[in-house]
């Protein structure tokens, strides 16, 4: 979201929230359906379904986190190419980054040239 506040000033918002997959949800269904008919139909506790079910979302978990994590930096990099800066919560403004530089080799080859045969 965008707010302009005239004379050239705008203060871009960027919310970064876990979205469920709808093959997720039906599948977690699914599956604490599962457990839920399995324990209830037995006499004690059986953790062979449960434990794998709880790494199951605990992997699911991560992997969200670490792709919100590669987002945030991706949409900071963006930010930063367009010449945005990164105002905090008492209304400073964090300290600029140096954009990280590609180094290519002098003497690598253009893929767009043809090759000459030597």
């Amino acid at each position: 979201m965008t707010e302009y506040h005239g004379s050239g000033k705008c203060l871009t918002r960027v919310r970064l929230r876990d979205r469920l997959v709808t093959t997720t949800v039906i599948l977690n269904l699914i599956a604490l359906a599962l457990l839920v008919y399995r324990q209830i139909n037995i006499s004690h506790v059986d953790l062979w379904f449960i434990v794998p079910y709880a790494l199951f979302l605990v992997f699911l978990a991560t992997r969200a986190r670490a792709l919100k994590s590669r987002v945030a930096e991706l949409v900071d990099l963006a930010a930063q190419r367009a010449g945005l800066e990164r105002v905090l919560r008492k209304g400073k403004v964090a300290a600029p980054t140096a954009a990280p530089e590609v180094q290519v080799p002098v003497n690598a080859p253009d893929p767009a040239s043809p090759q000459l045969p030597g």
